[in-house]
Formats: C-alpha cells, structure tokens, sequence
C-alpha cells in the first residue's frame, strides 16, 4: 500500500472517528460552538473600531492583549476550542510590532497600515498583498529598532485570526492545525518562502480538505485540533507535571490528563470495544485512567507510576456464582492466564501482589497488571503498544466476566461509590476527583478549585450514566427525530379555508407556507405593516400544533409561543443564562421578624433562565410527548433583534439538531434539551424596516424560506372587511350579500377605499410609486367609524378623523404616497369633501421635501 494511500485511510478514520464522538458527547460539540461564538462576539468589535478609527493603536493593543489574557484564564485549562483564544504568541506580535515601531518613530505609519491589513480581503490575492505589505514594512522597522527578535511566522498567525474573526472565508494559521495538514500529506514543510506564500499555500490546501469532505473552514479547524490533540498524548509530560502545586501548574496538569483520557478513549473505542467510556482521577500521588462498559464488573486502568503499570481491574465476583461450576473454570482460566503471560501479576492491593488467585481472592477487587518501563522513556510514547495490549487483555478479561454475568456482585452501602452509573467499589476518600475542564460554558458557580472540582465530579457521574439513563436519552432522541405525519389534502384544503375565513390572504400563499414547514424549512414573513403576518403566522402554527390540522377549533389552536423581538436581545434572551432570583425556601424566610432575617445577599441564589428559544423547544418536547403534535415559535418583528449578537449560534443548532440546544445539568435536569426536527420558527418582518433596523445576514437567509405577504385582491378585501368590524364588534350589522348594512357605513367603506386604491402602487407596472397600507389600517379606521356612530353627527367627520389617526401616520416621509393621495382628494369627486385630510397631507408634503433636501 502507497504511503498517499495510507494517508487518506487515515484521515478517513480519523474524521469518521471525529463525527462519531461529536454524536456520542453532545457536549464536545454544545462547548465547541459556544467558544468560538463567544470568542469572535467579545473581540469583533474591537478590531472594527480599530479599523474605523474609534481606537487608537496603542488602545487596539491594550485591547487585544487584555482579550487574550481573559480568554486563556477563562478556560482554565481547557484544550477544547484552543485555536479560537487569541494565543500568548499572537499577543506577542502585537507587541513586538508595536515596539519596533516606536522605536522608530513609526506608530502612526504602522496604525494606518494596520487599519488596511485588518480589514478582510476579497481575494486570497488581495490576502497575500497584505501580507507582503505588512512584512515589508516589518523588515523596515526591523533594521532600525534595537528590540529583541521575535520570529516573523507570527505574523501569519496574527493576521488570519484577525480575520477569520471578522467572517469564516479564512482559516486561522496555527501550528496544530499546519501541523495536522503536514501529517495527513495535504501540506508541504513551510521552509523559508514569506508569509504570503506560506498561507497561500495553506489556505489552498485547507479548503481542497474541506472540499473533500464537505466540511465549513470551522468544522475543519475543529476536526485537525481534536486530531492534534489525539496524536500528542506524552505520558512523559504528565508525569513530570504531577508534582507542580501552584493553581496554574494544576490546572495545566490536568489539561494534559484529560487530553490523554480523550485520546486514549478514542483509540480504544475504535480499536478494542465501541462503549469504552474513560475517567480520571487521582488516588494518593499517582493519577489513574480508567475505562469501562456500562453495567460490566470490570475496567481498563492506566497507572501513571514512576514505573507506568497498566492491566484490568475487576469489582470481584459474587460469591454465590463463584462456588458454582463457572466459578471454577473462571479461576482455571486466570490461573492459566497468569502462567501463560508471566509480564502480569495478580492484586488485591495494587502495591502488593497476591501469590495466586482462588475463589475467595476473586470476591473482592483485584487487578491484572503489569509494568510498561518504556513509556516513561523520553524518545518515545508507544500508545499502539498499550492499545495492543489491552486489544487481547480485555476480550479475556470480558469472557471471565460475562461467565459469571446471571450472578450480580453485591456491596455494601459504604462500599457503594455515589457514582451509580459508574458503578464499582471505591473509597471516596483514596480517590480524590480532580477537573480535568469546564465543563459549565455559563457556571454562575465561584471558578475556585473547590467548585471546579465538584463541577467535574457531577459531570462524570452524569456522564457515564446508568442504563435507566441510556434507555430515557434512546427514548428522548427517537422522540426529537420522530417524522409528524404530512397533513393530508383535505387537512390542507381545510387549513386553507380555515385561514381565509379570518384573514384576506391568497390561498397560494398560504400552501406556500405551509409546504415550507411540512419541508423543514423555517419561515420568515416579510410585507407591509397591518398587511395580516403575525396573524396569519398565529392561524398557521395553532393548527399545525391542532391535533386536527385544519379543523381545530380557534379557542383551542394555541400550541405555539409568540414572542416579539427586540433591539436588546442577546444570546441570554434566545437560548438563556444565569440570573439571580430568590428561592422559595429564603423567601419564605425573609417573612420572619426582622430579627431573623440575615442579609439580602443571603436571600439570593443564582439559577439558569432559559431563553425564548428554549422554553419554545422544551413546549415542543412536551407536545410531542403528549400528542404526537409540534409546537411552533413565532418570533414577531424579527428584524428588529441583532441577527449575529441574537441568533449567531442558534443558526447553526438549527441545522445540525442532533446537538443539544442545552446540556442536561444546565436546566436542571437528567437529559439534554435537543431541537426537534419538527419544531420550526415563523418569523414576521415589516418590510418598511427593513432601511432602518438590522439587515438579514446570509446565515438567515439561508436556514430561512421568505415568504412575502402583498397586498391583497381588491374585490376580496372589499368583501371582508364588513366580516373582519362584525368580529371586533359581533352588534355591527350585515347584510345577505356581507355588506354593512347602514347605507352610512357602506358609503365610509367605499370613500376609504377610494383612498387606499389611490395611495397603493400598481403592482402591474413597476414604474409607479405608492405606499403599501395593509388591511388592517382599513380595518381600525371602519372600526372607528362603527363607534364613532353613537356620538357623531356627520360620518364623514368620523371618517377623517379615523384616517388622520390611522392612515396619514403611514405616509410619513413616503413622497409618493402623500403626492398619490393628494392627487386622489383633487380628481375624485368622491374624495373632494375631505378637508383636513387634504390639509394635512400638504403639511406633510412640505415637511418631507425639508427632510430629503437637509
């Protein structure tokens, strides 16, 4: 087999390997997602002001490094999401440039090339110009400054992730990920060609990869720096940190720990069994691995010793299976074992070995170890060596257990870990759990050792969780995909009628609609305002979520969530985050006499408030469950919310919903939050907005079918709107043919339509101007009119009245729109006895040729 070959059934196994744990550990994937987002969120905005001008160079610096040093002290360790932290090496460029450039009295030169450079290129040509801009002007200052070297491939580093910050058309230049490249022969050594080269080079070699395997440039970034994190296991490093007892130096130590429990684990799950899990942990001075199938007696241990010993532990056979006929064949079978294979010894004690083993030896814990002298040695790391050696290990380890399986061992309760779903003997107190990561991306726990090291307990524990747990996550996800039977073609046609019953809309949009749901797509209405979305949105979803779809009725097609966005929204208000509040228990407290009660703080907890998004999906999980039926949320006004600061990493949730929305310990309970893949958002815009609120980035757009709602047949608004005042207000009077039946009213409705008509655009010739008005500006000038019956005389006063209040107000700055009706009030007969609307309307034309001319 060729070496290319080789290369490509690697890279195969690798990211076959790299999905698979992503599926199996949500929360890889939930805390991949949430630092990278948090990272680009926190420092885009200081490199935009920079680039415009709001920060000076010296600022932009400060800024930077300061944003790195809270990055890394944040994540206390964690490897996961490295390549998003602005590193200390990037952090060293800058202030490197910085001073040589002071140095020679070039800070204003290198600030104004800086803006240039840090603006992300169109081009990858355009990227290599900015490169050799930059490192031009770096060899300048290099030859006048009398600062210490620092080595230029920094710059390439520093650079792109400036970049890849501001947008995902550009991979950030680290050494793991170069390196990762290299090792899978997509990559040639970077030699000494200029930066320009080198990333040229690299980010051809990056996207042919991520075109390959149908990847984004993030997802690839993730897949190379979990590969690079799988190849550097060095038992030689973790066991020289294990003396350090400074906070840092700990929390470093178990970085590495559990970089090598991750990378082991995988191997192991590819090479040896597929439910291996691992845990770390620490008894006495010596850090210990261990890796076990739920529910069996046993489990691989790693013993990282001065003399590294590695074998299987067993939590001891019950004594009533081991006196039976398999009880002594399994103790033939060990003893044949132990003369065969004379490198393993037989324990109780791991530091004293047992002469040989009998039954009452097998009903208590022992272990098969033996010594692996050669991965301590400094040259080499032989994982292979290991993995080979529990590949044949642990079949003969599983056979003795599963002989005795029908049996199950009995402890004691002070026996019993509290870790039930990692369940084996163990004394709480020589076995101290230690983090290895956060593992909360939203703690609102003090980040001291104590509560880190609790952190990491629960995580385990619900982790490797019992079969109760299995069976109830199996049960959950069969739920979240499960398919809802498509609406049938007289569920569709009762829908339809449904809808046109209680709005003026045209029935092909609705089945627009409608088939965008049924296809997984999620919605967003868009028209003028008053032109019926939120309603139609509402009507739509209350029967989708029906248990009858098209022929539930109203009062009880309420299985969605309305919610309206705002200017202020964040990721807190979509998916959620910590507040404060007051139990109940402390509030019932604070109603003693004073003299009982402590301080206010003392009354405060600190809880997880799910967001807007999450209440929705855990509503949907609830409906599913119940009926069989999906439950929709209506977000109203949608660009009205920051898309990016909102929505930035629900888009991507969106679309891979096999990820949790929100780890299970972050709500409070047993399982992950997953999306449904029947839950769908229906949003609502006004396009008047769309000039003066947020634009819809292509992220939307793309997880987004939009839809617009235009203005309606004429002939079928003027039939329903007599319908739409009688359902406001039931005394209202029609009819046989639907019409108002006070000859008064009917004349309003006539008069206003005249208006409208005019002021609308001709939607068959595109050359003409106008102002959209939505029917229910119509519907609250006639409702006007009806109330207005009682105390005015004349209805043409009311009927100004209404449209000075609920018309003329949407004409605002619309130069067409006042023009169209002025126009109208001049030509029509019908329109000449409206006078204060026609005064109005020139004040209006005046003022709005003011505000176009300043």
């Amino acid at each position: 087999m060729s070496e290319k070959v080789e290369r490509k059934e690697r890279l195969e196994s690798a990211l076959s390997e790299y999905r698979r744990e992503r599926t199996d550990n949500p929360r890889f994937y939930y805390n991949e997602l949430v630092e990278r987002s948090r990272a680009t969120a926190r420092f885009r905005p200081v490199i935009e002001n920079f680039i415009e001008g709001k920060l000076s160079l010296s600022e932009f610096k400060t800024a930077a490094s300061g944003f790195s040093r809270s990055e890394q002290a944040s994540a206390r360790g964690r490897t996961q999401g490295r390549y998003w932290r602005f590193s200390g090496a990037g952090r060293l460029f800058l202030d490197s440039l910085f001073k040589r450039a002071e140095d020679c009295g070039r800070l204003n030169a290198l600030s104004l090339i800086l803006q240039n450079i840090l603006k992300t290129p169109g081009s990858l040509e355009e990227a290599g110009q900015k490169f050799d801009r930059l490192e031009s002007f770096w060899n300048e200052i290099t030859e006048q400054s009398y600062a210490k070297g620092t080595p230029i491939g920094l710059m390439t580093y520093t650079i792109s992730y400036f970049w890849a910050v501001q947008g995902e058309d550009f991979p950030i230049y680290s050494r793991e990920i170069r390196e990762a490249l290299q090792r899978f022969g997509h990559l040639g050594a970077a030699s000494d060609k200029s930066s320009a080269i080198v990333y040229n080079n690299y980010f051809m070699a990056s996207m042919r990869l991520a075109r390959n395997f149908k990847l984004s440039l993030w997802e690839l970034e993730s897949f190379l720096h979990w590969d690079a994190q799988h190849e550097a296991l060095e038992f030689k490093t973790i066991l020289k940190s294990a003396g350090r007892k400074s906070p840092a130096g700990r929390r470093n130590h178990f970085a590495r720990l559990e970089a090598l429990r991750a990378g082991l684990e995988g191997l192991l799950r590819r090479e040896v069994a597929s439910n291996l899990r691992g845990i770390s942990g620490t008894g006495g001075d010596i850090e210990i691995l261990q890796f076990q199938e739920l529910e069996l007696p046993l489990r691989l241990e790693l013993r990282l010793e001065k003399l590294v010993r590695a074998g299987a532990v067993f939590d001891g056979f019950n004594p009533a299976a081991l006196v039976s006929n398999a009880g002594e064949a399994v103790v033939e079978q060990l003893n044949g074992f132990l003369s065969e294979r004379r490198e393993y010894a037989f324990f109780h004690d791991p530091e004293q070995p047992s002469l040989q083993p009998n039954l009452a030896a097998l009903s208590r814990e022992f272990h098969l170890l033996q010594v692996f002298p050669s991965l301590t040695e400094p040259e080499v790391t032989p994982i292979e060596t290991l993995v080979a050696e529990w590949r044949v290990l642990y079949p003969f380890a599983r056979s003795l257990a599963q002989a005795l399986e029908e049996e199950k061992p009995s402890y004691s309760e002070d026996q019993m870990s509290v870790d039930e779903g990692f369940a084996y003997p163990v004394e709480r107190e020589s076995l101290e759990w230690l983090v290895a990561e956060d593992t909360g991306s939203y703690s609102a726990e003090p980040r001291d050792d104590f509560s880190a090291q609790q952190a990491t307990e629960d995580f385990y524990i619900n982790f490797l969780q019992d079969e109760e747990n299995i069976r109830r996550t199996t049960e959950l996800q069969i739920l979240m995909r499960t398919a809802i039977p498509p609406l049938t073609p007289k569920q569709m046609e009762g829908l339809t009628a449904y809808v046109e019953s209680r709005l003026v809309v045209d029935s092909g949009t609705i089945r627009e609609i409608i088939t965008h749901l049924q296809a997984g797509r999620n919605v967003l209405l868009y028209g003028p305002p008053g032109c019926g979305k939120t309603r139609l949105a509402r009507l739509i979803a209350g029967q989708m979520g029906g248990r009858d779809p098209g022929w539930t009725p109203e009062e009880e097609a309420v299985n969605y969530t309305l919610a309206t966005a705002t200017a202020e929204w964040s990721i807190y208000e979509v998916i959620g985050g910590i507040r404060p509040g007051l139990s109940a228990e402390l509030e019932h407290i604070a109603a003693q006499p004073p003299e009982l009660v402590g301080m206010p703080s003392e009354r405060i907890q600190y809880f997880f408030e799910p967001g807007v998004v999450s209440r929705a999906v855990l509503e949907c999980e609830t409906s599913l469950r119940t009926n069989l039926r999906p439950h929709y949320l209506i977000i109203d006004e949608f660009n009205r919310a920051n898309q990016e600061r909102a929505f930035g990493e629900l888009f991507t949730l969106l679309e891979y919903r096999d990820r949790p929305l929100l780890p299970a310990r972050r709500i409070g309970r047993r399982l992950p939050l997953y999306i449904p893949d029947s839950f769908r958002i229906i949003g609502t815009m006004n396009s008047d907005d769309r000039n003066t609120l947020f634009d819809l980035g292509m992220a939307l757009r793309r997880r987004f079918a939009l839809v617009e709602i235009g203005l309606p047949n004429r002939k079928a608004e003027r039939g329903f709107l007599p319908r739409a005042v009688k359902a406001r207000l039931p005394e209202t009077e029609l009819d046989s043919q639907g019409n108002f039946a006070n000859p008064v009213m009917q004349q309003a409705l006539d008069t206003l339509l005249e208006l409208v008509e005019a002021i609308r655009p001709d939607l068959t010739d595109p050359q003409q101007n106008g102002k959209k008005i939505g029917t229910a500006t119509l519907i609250e000038c006639l409702v006007f009119c009806v109330v207005a019956s009682r105390y005015y005389q004349s209805w043409q006063d009311a009927l100004e009245d209404a449209l000075l209040d609920n018309l003329l107000p949407q004409l605002d700055r619309s130069t067409s729109g006042v023009a169209r009706a002025l126009q109208a009030l001049a030509s029509n007969p019908i329109l000449r006895d409206l006078g204060r609307v026609r005064a109005s309307l020139l004040r209006m034309s005046r003022n709005n040729a003011q505000y176009f001319q300043a």
